[in-house]
């Protein structure tokens, strides 16, 4: 399912990003999540982030409690949101388990502005 969308020379649909499972209620995870907001007779919109700040505890689930409580929007969220869009489904492209805090890389760490190491 994933390499299929991963070697398509077409992005994936929407549909595809509603499939996206949320973080595991279990496990602390790090991760890439996919946000998906509709309106009625609008475009669908989505939005690509990610939750490995230390103030989140490098929490993915706490990143994306944080819209569902409007706190630290980022301003395209934001303005999608004043524009009426609601968040329909939030899941996840990428995550992996904590790891202890000595063995901690921030995911940050590794990218760079335009994905330049």
């Amino acid at each position: 399912h994933e390499t299929g969308v991963l070697l398509s020379a077409h992005p994936p649909s929407i549909e595809f990003f509603k499939t996206l499972p949320r973080p595991p209620s279990e496990k602390s995870v790090r991760g890439i999540y996919a946000v998906v907001m509709e309106k009625a007779e609008c475009p669908t919109r989505s939005y690509i982030g990610s939750g490995t700040r230390i103030i989140w505890a490098g929490n993915v689930s706490g990143r994306l409690t944080e819209y569902h409580q409007y706190k630290n929007l980022p301003s395209r969220i934001s303005s999608s949101m004043t524009e009426g869009y609601t968040i329909t489904h939030q899941g996840l492209l990428y995550w992996q388990e904590m790891p202890t805090a000595p063995a901690r890389i921030p995911i940050r760490s590794l990218m760079s502005e335009g994905g330049r190491p």
